[in-house]
């Protein structure tokens, strides 16, 4: 465990040194800086914009940990091999996030250039494609947690060596809960490219109502009634309906801010 630690530590330091290298050297060629003194130089208005897309971001991230502590405190009740397996799939979900996280991030100056020029249908058109191309990631990676789930599931367990019937158990519930929660992939893409878009136009008011409203209106009460209602296997399916609910309402927010901007500004 303690090696483990070292190893996230060191590569997080060699990965932070690469990305000051990068940045120095893109100082010379783009309104970059690492000086605190051009600190100065910002306005009352650059930083507010700075801090209405961080914000949310921030807080997005610190609710989906406060969520995966309510999960495992509820799972935990179930047995600790229920704790291991729901582990397990929560950082097997997170490959194909990662994947679409990073389309989002692409997709985000594009966005925010198009919206700010006025080329409303090129911003439209990027929209669309990144869509396609997320969920495509998002269904493939349904058919393979679908498909392989077993295989999957003992890559993070060795059922030949120490007490392989606990970890043959351990692979079981992983199987059986990845399955469900495999199915939340299309919604959480929507989740993160709608709240990704409302900051890149400057919205960052509808994505911070989004990051709240996201875990602490849906997902976070739906882990407390799918645990009554059906155990363990709800704290799985939990996923499911937080993010189908929460996608739902980031959609309606950016459709209506749309209405209210884009439509105006086109007229």
């Amino acid at each position: 465990v303690i090696g483990a630690a070292l190893a996230t530590l060191v590569a997080n330091c060699i990965a932070c040194a690469y990305l000051v290298i990068m940045l120095r050297k893109a100082v010379k060629t783009a309104p970059l800086s690492l000086s605190p003194r051009d600190l100065r130089a910002i306005g009352k208005e650059e930083i507010r914009e700075v801090f209405s897309v961080g914000i949310p971001s921030a807080i997005l991230t610190g609710l989906f940990e406060i969520a995966h502590i309510v999960l495992n405190h509820l799972m935990s009740v179930h047995g600790d091999l229920q704790l291991a397996a729901i582990g397990i799939v929560s950082k097997l979900g997170r490959l194909p996030t990662a994947v679409n996280v990073g389309l989002c991030h692409g997709m985000m100056p594009l966005v925010s250039y198009n919206f700010a020029s006025g080329n409303h249908r090129r911003m439209n058109d990027t929209l669309r494609i990144t869509t396609v191309f997320g969920l495509a990631v998002a269904f493939g990676a349904i058919a393979l947690f679908e498909i392989f789930t077993t295989p999957i599931s003992r890559m993070f367990m060795n059922t030949s060596a120490g007490d392989a019937a606990l970890a043959a158990a351990t692979v079981g519930y992983t199987a059986r809960f990845l399955r469900i929660a495999a199915l939340a992939s299309p919604f959480q893409f929507i989740n993160f490219s709608t709240s990704y878009s409302m900051q890149a136009v400057g919205y960052g008011k509808g994505a911070f109502i989004h990051s709240l409203v996201r875990q602490l209106g849906f997902y976070i009460p739906f882990l407390y009634l799918l645990d009554v209602l059906f155990g363990a296997d709800g704290l799985a399916g939990a996923l499911i309906a937080g993010e189908l609910c929460g996608g739902l309402f980031a959609l309606w927010l950016f459709a209506r801010w749309k209405r209210s901007h884009v439509t105006s500004q086109a007229a």
